[in-house]
């Protein structure tokens, strides 16, 4: 049983960063819009690192700040009123921080789906 924990704990810590998130539709549409603003608290970008969102095994879109966006950047996306699996890719290198990294994901509406605050990453 402990080496049973011991590689699902050596697993989790070297897959990406999954969640998963219900998108929601503000009608009985096929299709709705979801927004995703993304910060970097430092104001150089996410050096290489990105939000990925599926749905189903689907790529929907990624997610990265550029260093000309700098501080932000928003994005938007049609997914179906379901689950939306989020997935965190880091950049790698010296020069990536996670930590200084943020994003917020809004529904139709406007709602809250999911949000990822600075040191959260």
């Amino acid at each position: 049983m402990k080496k049973f924990l011991l590689n699902l704990l050596f697993v989790a810590l070297t897959i990406p960063w999954i969640t998963q998130a219900q998108a929601q539709c503000s009608d009985n549409a096929d299709m709705c819009a979801i927004r995703v603003e993304a910060q970097d608290g430092y104001g150089d970008g996410w050096a290489g690192s990105t939000l990925k969102i599926y749905q189903g095994t689907g790529l929907v879109g990624s997610v990265t700040v550029t260093s000309t966006d700098a501080f932000s950047a928003t994005f938007s996306f049609q997914v179906c009123p379901d689950s939306i699996r989020l997935e965190w890719e880091t950049g790698g290198g010296w020069d990536c921080y996670d930590e200084e990294c943020s994003f917020t994901i809004y529904d139709a509406g406007g709602g809250v789906i999911y949000s990822a605050a600075e040191y959260d990453m």
